[in-house]
């Protein structure tokens, strides 16, 4: 009798959460980011804003959602712009609000997920939707169907345009659209009839293109999948095929680098995808592998190529054999110095580069902590402009 008592106290009270949502109360959950909560009375006179943490002590007492500060909803309407205008991915927005360091409600770095969770937001348009999943007594999570979910349009005022926002879901839509191998091929073979060419920029800033991460899963790499529709490169294209076994040796070279930095005292945070390595929430010093190819002559030559994202602050050249299998050294440059699209690397001047060569990590470790630490300490250099917000958590 108890357990059925609860079921049905269970179900009323869901049952009156649905009626409250309908007329436009807020019936808990997490807020969003420029999203506040307003205390309104029975006759839905406002009795100001709740903050982070307070709830209503009256049950005449109504919560209603409403627009954050001004400086809020420019954030917002930039993050719809960057996304369904300048058609930025998610990856570098979360990367352009960090290096702003454009603040959040919840006080940390942002992440992919804060952004989807915005692009994704109906509150951003005026609406509020409630019952999109359901957790009944004794029962796990369930997602409802869109026929359960509560929609109430107009409480909110809009912060961004409805086909601004349209447009973002249809975006969001087709990333998410799952394929056949034919369908991915033929997609890329109109591309490839449309464009004249392929490269990972133009298949990724494509509306309706899946990611090379879809084609590299799929077919095995990006190159398969070329030859696939008969598209063949004239240059060397291996470094794609082994693009994961790259990430994974730079990611290996910034934790044994972070590991030996963190017995020195210093805390060290690496971001993958930017390949950025934070150290003492100051200090941006980016990693770039140094990978071998043959020029003309026969001689060999190892390249770092400038990225769209290069914070102010030192550069570690990762120096690899001529097979591209194990390291050879270490350089550690100053960002200015990458002055051109790239930085090359050739047997025969290497000796410009002996002031801040590096043949082992626990010297170029050692290096980092006299020649970037020490001197901010004694004054003598100034602080970076990148900065991990969070000295114990990587964005």
């Amino acid at each position: 009798m108890a357990a059925e008592f609860s079921r049905e106290l269970s179900a009323k009270v869901h049952a009156g959460q649905l009626r409250r949502a309908a007329l436009g109360f807020r019936q808990g959950g997490p807020l969003g980011f420029g999203l506040r909560r307003e205390l309104i009375d029975e006759n839905r006179l406002s009795k100001g804003y709740l903050k982070r943490g307070q709830q209503k002590s009256l049950k005449t007492d109504n919560v209603v959602l409403r627009l954050g500060q001004p400086n809020e909803i420019e954030v917002i309407q930039q993050i719809f712009q960057d996304y369904v205008e300048e058609r930025k991915s998610e990856e570098e927005i979360v990367r352009w609000l960090n290096r702003e360091h454009v603040p959040n409600h919840l006080g940390r770095p942002w992440t992919r997920r804060m952004v989807d969770y915005i692009l994704r937001n109906e509150n951003y348009i005026g609406n509020t939707v409630y019952n999109r999943e359901s957790n009944p007594l004794r029962g796990g999570k369930v997602k409802n169907p869109p026929s359960l979910w509560i929609r109430t349009r107009g409480w909110i005022a809009p912060a961004v345009d409805r086909n601004v926002f349209l447009r973002a879901q249809r975006r969001l839509t087709l990333r998410w659209l799952h394929l056949t191998d034919d369908e991915l091929l033929d997609r890329l073979k109109s591309l490839l009839e449309r464009e004249g060419r392929l490269s990972e920029a133009i298949i990724n800033d494509t509306l309706g293109i899946p990611s090379i991460k879809v084609y590299n899963g799929r077919f095995g790499s990006l190159r398969n999948a070329y030859r696939r529709i008969g598209y063949e490169l004239k240059w060397d294209f291996d470094w794609v095929d082994r693009s994961g076994e790259f990430n994974a040796l730079l990611g290996d070279i910034a934790a044994n680098l972070g590991a030996r930095l963190e017995k020195t005292g210093s805390v060290a945070c690496f971001e993958q995808g930017t390949d950025v390595l934070t150290v003492n929430n100051r200090f941006a010093i980016s990693l770039r592998l140094a990978r071998s190819w043959r020029s003309s002559d026969r001689k060999p030559i190892w390249t770092i190529n400038r990225r769209a994202i290069l914070p102010a602050g030192h550069i570690i050249a990762i120096r690899l054999d001529e097979s591209n299998n194990s390291v050879l050294d270490y350089f550690l440059l100053p960002t200015k110095a990458m002055t051109g699209s790239k930085i090359r690397f050739m047997e025969a001047g290497l000796y410009r580069f002996d002031s801040c060569r590096f043949r082992t990590s626990a010297q170029l470790a050692k290096a980092i902590t006299h020649q970037i630490i020490g001197r901010v300490q004694t004054g003598k250099t100034k602080r970076s402009k990148l900065a991990c917000p969070s000295p114990r958590r990587c964005p």
